[in-house]
């Protein structure tokens, strides 16, 4: 499979129930179209004597050809049409502050972010929730003069990878280190937390799903003369060996042998890239051999642009500053591909789930079918800097920062990019791309917008899918306080809003504050704001403090206010309709009535 195509060239519906008892969600915390059978009459078999029956209808029973008299005879019934797949469209998932990296496991959708760690169903509703990592299940003890403090943001916010078998247990990496130590973080969650397997020696660069339900990993060494290793990280089967590849690199200086990549497969295919001044060496193994057989392919390769792997061919795009290599392995043959299509470096090499070789270079894509290429760019502007799903036959590809194509049958169709849910008029620039098994794109992508109040653009992070997302999740920062996992929160107040949510305040700890006594001090003499509804509301498990209102004018007055009172926070108005505030599952805990013109609150009913 593909791992190293999903990066643009400007960087180096089943809706199951949340499970809270998992992680508590606190303020921390089908496509499918309906096959269409055409059913004819049953032909009758014909006599023996006549081996090659006609191809016209089966005569009817004489008694159905006659009609009564005046009656037209019944038309038979046209076929249905046959229904041609629509076009994606993409919808916000999930949208917020803070980092977020999104890895995809068969259909579920792995989303983290500081707040916490959930899988997505196809159709965007969170299906599980997992406990974060702390340090403890590391075992992490850092020497008294390093500067790496581990703890539950750090090690959460730095997570490169989650991965897993689709129907096993998942596992996690996150590198790190310090002045005097580097620490090689790897656990797997065991279905309540998550832990760690024995100590390895050197940093895990990266793992895979394995044979038997296992996790294979590579990892670096730690000195400079030592040689990167395959290690067993979870299960049981033993890792194959490099020490055929390592003696074939010693010409290499030790200083000078770099790992470009590796990649292996369920079905155990394993390959790992390697190369020095002098050359580049790919080393491929095969479940039952003793020794991984060992290729030199090109003449110092700096980068692996791609690395496709299975377990009978392999492709590689290679380059280096000046230019690029494509190396194909079939039937254990090795052979460089010359004479490639079109003009530049290449991209990305891939396959199809056909066979078919897709090429992407220079900006355009190309295809392979047999001995001949041709040219697949989809129509548009500029040079291709991102393709995926090729794998999965479910192309699409990127131009520049928005604009995405995405092949359906034999036919691209552009993709919009929707707008920001909780931000107006902000559309993400897309950062990454992943396709499912059954064709459904998940897209990362990143905006700035500044909020109420603050002179700075704040980053957000949004995770897009071409599949019918019920409701739009948040995750990140809210109004200062501890990041929350991906959670339902009302959209954007846009000109179809009614009424407008203004979130002002939070409670302390996630208990009523009680009087509201400062903020009542401000509100008191602005009468303007009389048809308002203060309340007191949970939302994504914290308990805040606001206000619904019809008028814009009243929510920027709020708005106002509210940062007069405290500059730090970050008040913003979202939608207030009755049914937003339903699928976006807000509590009205109590409703708070103050008197605008002395400040003070009335008494209840």
């Amino acid at each position: 499979m593909n791992h190293l195509t999903n990066h643009p060239t400007n960087h180096p519906t089943n809706t199951s129930t949340d499970h809270p008892s998992v992680l508590g969600r606190g303020c921390g915390s089908l496509w499918i179209y309906g096959l269409i059978a055409l059913i004819g009459a049953c032909d009758r078999p014909p006599p023996e004597s006549s081996p090659t029956p006609p191809l016209s209808p089966p005569a009817q029973p004489a008694q159905a050809a006659q009609t009564a008299p005046g009656v037209a005879p019944t038309p038979e019934p046209s076929p249905p049409p046959s229904l041609a797949p629509p076009p994606p469209r993409l919808a916000v998932a999930v949208e917020g502050h803070g980092r977020l990296g999104l890895d995809l496991i068969g259909e579920r959708a792995l989303v983290h972010s500081r707040g916490g760690i959930v899988a997505l169903g196809q159709d965007g509703v969170v299906v599980e929730r997992y406990a974060n990592p702390g340090p403890e299940a590391y075992e992490i003890k850092p020497g008294p003069d390093s500067i790496y403090r581990p703890d539950i943001d750090q090690l959460t916010a730095e997570i490169q990878k989650i991965g897993g078998h689709r129907d096993g247990p998942l596992f996690m990496i996150h590198n790190t280190g310090g002045r005097s130590d580097y620490i090689p973080l790897f656990a797997y969650y065991d279905g309540s937390t998550w832990r760690r397997t024995a100590a390895v020696k050197g940093s895990i660069d990266d793992a895979w799903p394995w044979v038997e339900g296992s996790i294979l990993g590579i990892t670096l060494p730690e000195q400079v003369e030592d040689f990167p290793r395959l290690a067993v990280l979870r299960g049981e089967p033993k890792a194959p060996k490099l020490d055929a590849l390592r003696a074939a690199m010693s010409a290499c200086a030790a200083d000078d042998r770099t790992h470009l990549a590796s990649d292996a497969e369920p079905s155990g295919a394993v390959a790992v890239v390697m190369g020095c001044n002098s050359g580049t060496w790919v080393w491929t193994w095969q479940p039952g051999a003793d020794e991984g057989a060992i290729a030199r392919l090109a003449a110092a390769a700096t980068a692996v642009r791609s690395l496709d792997l299975h377990a009978d061919r392999l492709v590689i795009a290679l380059s280096d500053a000046e230019r690029s290599w494509v190396h194909e392995r079939a039937a254990s043959r090795w052979q460089e591909l010359r004479d490639l299509p079109g003009r530049g470096p290449v991209q990305s090499a891939t396959y199809d789930p056909q066979g078919a070789l897709w090429l992407t270079r220079g900006g355009a894509l190309f295809a392979r079918g047999g001995a001949t290429w041709t040219d697949q760019t989809p129509p548009g502007e500029g040079a291709i800097a991102l393709t995926a799903g090729v794998d999965v036959g479910a192309p699409w590809v990127l131009r520049g920062e928005r604009e995405l194509s995405a092949l359906v049958g034999q036919t691209w169709h552009a993709v919009t990019i929707p707008p920001a849910a909780f931000v107006n008029d902000r559309q993400a620039k897309v950062l990454k791309i992943e396709v499912s098994p059954r064709g459904q794109a998940w897209i990362l992508g990143e905006f700035y917008a500044k909020e109420h109040g603050r002179t700075v653009a704040s980053h957000f992070l949004s995770a897009l899918t071409s599949g019918p997302v019920l409701h739009p999740l948040r995750h990140g920062e809210v109004l200062g306080q501890p990041a929350i996992a991906p959670t339902p929160w009302p959209r954007a107040a846009g000109p179809e809003c009614g009424e407008r949510l203004v979130i002002m305040l939070p409670t302390d700890g996630g208990e009523p504050r009680g009087d509201y006594k400062s903020i009542r001090r401000r509100l008191k003499g602005r009468l303007e704001l009389a048809p308002a509804r203060f309340i007191e509301l949970d939302l994504g498990g914290c308990r805040l403090f606001g206000a619904l209102v019809r008028e814009p004018a009243a929510a920027d007055a709020l708005l106002a206010i509210t940062l007069k009172h405290n500059r730090w926070r970050s008040p913003a108005v979202f939608c207030g309709d009755p049914d937003e505030l339903t699928r976006a599952q807000v509590k009205i805990v109590r409703e708070l009535p103050i008197d605008l013109a002395t400040g003070e609150l009335q008494p209840a009913g």
